[in-house]
């Protein structure tokens, strides 16, 4: 027998004696604390992956969501300037109806396109922003200009220059308006 045997013969001979030398509660113990704290390492690792998995499920829900609420935002970009260009038609309109009854029809139908086409942006979730007498508000208007007022209408809207819009509560466009400011030495015009 080659001298390596030998030696592996008589290491393997030593484990055995003093394994059969030691108690058998001693024995049986120690190798069952690495492996149950092997376990429970495995166990929390599992629970820790499997939170995580479940983070990453309601994170891809969310933004599904919140793409799929939003998916419309650039056509709705793209509307608003038809809606303005509606709006300074129904201002210029609103003069010329006293006048031939031609145009006052086809001033009535250009509101009704107007507000058909406002009700079907309503519908999919839009909110025209910007109504005189409103307060002011910086999230949802742009302020062009101030005018001089009395001290009730200050940081109200005085007027409201373009109209803004918001989609499910997010602003697309603000409203463009002016903003009434306090002046001591105003007075109101009747």
């Amino acid at each position: 027998m080659p001298e390596d045997e030998k030696s592996q013969e008589t290491f393997v001979g030593d484990a055995a004696e003093t394994s059969e030398k030691a108690e058998p509660s001693q024995a049986t113990e120690a190798p069952a604390e690495p492996a149950a704290a092997g376990g429970n390492a495995i166990a929390e690792e599992l629970l820790y992956l499997r939170a995580e998995f479940e983070n990453y499920k309601k994170r891809m829900e969310r933004e599904q969501d919140r793409a799929i609420r939003f998916s419309n935002e650039k056509i709705i970009g793209e509307l608003l300037f038809v809606i303005d260009l509606f709006e300074r038609a129904l201002a210029h309109g609103a003069s010329l109806k006293d006048g031939n009854q031609d145009v006052k029809t086809f001033a009535e139908g250009v509101e009704m396109t107007h507000r058909e086409l406002l009700q079907i942006l309503l519908r999919f979730g839009v909110e025209m922003v910007g109504t005189e007498g409103e307060p002011f508000n910086p999230a949802w208007h742009e302020a062009i200009s101030q005018q001089a007022t009395s001290e009730s209408k200050a940081n109200t809207v005085l007027s409201v220059v373009q109209k803004g819009c918001r989609l499910h509560g997010r602003l697309l466009k603000p409203a463009k308006v002016i903003v009434g400011k306090a002046d001591p030495n105003f007075e109101e015009k009747e």
